[in-house]
């Protein structure tokens, strides 16, 4: 029998006998259909991931080594090959749909609120060990001369995670961490956003029960919270275009202030904290939790309705999602290349008013698009279910924070062939990036990222356990297979020369 078993166990193909062993290493003992878990999401992630890896060959591709130029294809395909950078809004909507489940529970069903300490302790020891541990690593590979007395207020920018708002720090060392600023400074923020929600939606619903009515002013705080994305942005940008406002040592020191904490560093390329897509994750996040959870007898229809309503309606909403962020694309592509699309670059379609609206627009496409993925039936979130699109997802981290730096080092090789066709060259870095950067990425994950995460999982459980036995504790790991609390967005995209779209 034992001779047996170990004749199958030779013919058995090497990658089916180690699959197992991966799905373990990346998602721990109870791998597959936990409860819980939006598997789906991780497959949003690594998608994300992968069309900001896509930007940037976009721009190695036709700036370092010119494989190609946009005029060569059509318009739309050239739109889309460098909107890449948009995988940051997804990130960004994610994060704030994932973050900011257990406390709509809270706000939505009147429950405890979810425990600050464990949230923060959660995002410390998830995000943090990694970032400084590749950040050390990149100063020594490939900036040691940041190492020197001189830059001391950028690395405090980048111990601090204030890189979007120093001038010093922002697209240095490595160009994707300044998006990381922005994520890090959300998770300060959210636990206060989520209670000036609650103390709102208590006072303007007189304290009611019925979750309909809690719906509806949660939702409408979170329309009001992208509209402040909207407006600080503007604000930001009008402010940096006009210095001269500065008359004052006061009005100088309020207009820094805001710009260090609302917007950030007056640089070409970085406007606004991103809130509005934050926002329309979160809202996207409130109307799920809603479906997903029972009230009372008499308000139970209700969910369910709605539920049944956006299962119906989700392959609309997901065909609607990719035609609108088509036209985003489209709109983005023309402030480069106005021949492009004509349309877009008349009436309301100004360069000032992509500047101000253009991320609530992506943050809309992106909400609904996980919306679409959430409700839809099975044969729409398999794709987003495959398990190795899943684990990409799980190392999007890693891959967000190291592919930039380590995705031009084919560079001078490719370039040293000229007589290669160009298809052959480009495809060059994605072998690059599937032999080396992703092995590398996993070994980062293995050595450093899983063991904090469940260092914060063991310290936070005994948190748990010292926490008063009626408040309710909000579920906390990585990923969204993992639970719904505690997954990282690390999409962050290094922004074009100009803007980060």
């Amino acid at each position: 029998m034992q001779a047996q078993k170990e004749l199958e166990s030779r013919t058995i193909p090497f990658w089916k006998r180690i699959f197992p062993y991966i799905s373990y290493l990346l998602e721990g003992k109870q791998a597959d259909h936990k409860q819980n878990t939006i598997a789906a999401l991780d497959g949003v992630r690594a998608i994300a991931c992968l069309i900001v890896v896509a930007f940037h060959l976009s721009l190695i591709t036709t700036r370092d080594v010119p494989l190609w130029t946009a005029s060569q294809f059509n318009p739309l395909f050239s739109a889309v090959a460098f909107a890449g950078d948009t995988g940051v809004n997804l990130f960004f909507v994610l994060s704030g749909f994932l973050l900011f489940m257990p406390f709509a529970s809270a706000i939505l069903w009147r429950k405890p609120r979810p425990s600050w300490k464990r949230f923060y302790l959660r995002r410390i020891f998830r995000i943090l060990p990694a970032y400084y541990v590749s950040l050390l690593l990149m100063i020594l590979l490939f900036r040691p001369n940041y190492l020197s007395i001189h830059h001391w207020q950028g690395l405090l920018s980048f111990l601090f995670l204030f890189i979007d708002s120093s001038a010093d720090a922002y697209k240095q060392i490595n160009g994707p961490f300044w998006t990381l600023a922005v994520e890090w400074q959300f998770y300060l923020a959210l636990p206060f956003i989520a209670l000036g929600i609650a103390f709102l939606v208590e006072r303007c619903s007189q304290r009611s029960s019925n979750p309909r009515i809690r719906l509806g002013w949660i939702i409408g705080s979170l329309l009001v919270l992208a509209a402040w994305g909207v407006f600080s942005r503007w604000l930001g940008i009008y402010l940096v275009a006009n210095p001269q406002l500065a008359t004052t040592r006061l009005t100088s020191w309020l207009i820094n202030l805001f710009l260090f904490f609302g917007f950030g560093a007056p640089v070409a390329g970085l406007h606004g904290k991103f809130m509005e897509d934050f926002a329309m994750g979160m809202l996207v996040s409130t109307l799920y939790i809603y479906t997903q959870s029972k009230s009372g007898k008499g308000e139970s229809q209700y969910p369910i309705t709605l539920a049944s309503w956006l299962g119906r309606l989700s392959p609309v909403l997901f065909v609607f999602a990719l035609l609108w962020q088509l036209a985003m694309f489209a709109w983005k592509f023309a402030q480069s290349t106005p021949q492009a699309f004509p349309f877009f670059t008349q009436s309301v379609f100004t360069p000032a008013n992509y500047a101000t609206y253009a991320e609530l627009g992506y943050g809309i496409g992106y909400g609904l698009l996980i919306l679409a993925i959430l409700f839809g039936r099975s044969w729409l979130k398999r794709p987003f279910e495959w398990t190795p699109l899943r684990w990409l997802g799980l190392l999007s981290y890693g891959l967000y924070m190291w592919h930039l730096n380590l995705v031009r080092l084919p560079t001078s090789f490719v370039a040293r062939h000229p007589e290669w066709p160009a298809l052959l060259r480009y495809s060059v870095y994605w072998g690059w990036f599937a032999i080396f950067i992703i092995p590398l990425v996993f070994l980062l994950f293995v050595a450093v990222e899983r063991p904090f995460i469940q260092f914060g999982a063991r310290l936070t459980k005994a948190t748990k356990k010292q926490a008063a036995p009626h408040q309710e504790e909000p579920p906390a790991t990585m990923s969204s297979t993992v639970t719904v609390e505690d997954t990282h967005s690390p999409g962050l995209s290094e922004p074009g020369p100009a803007h980060i779209h």
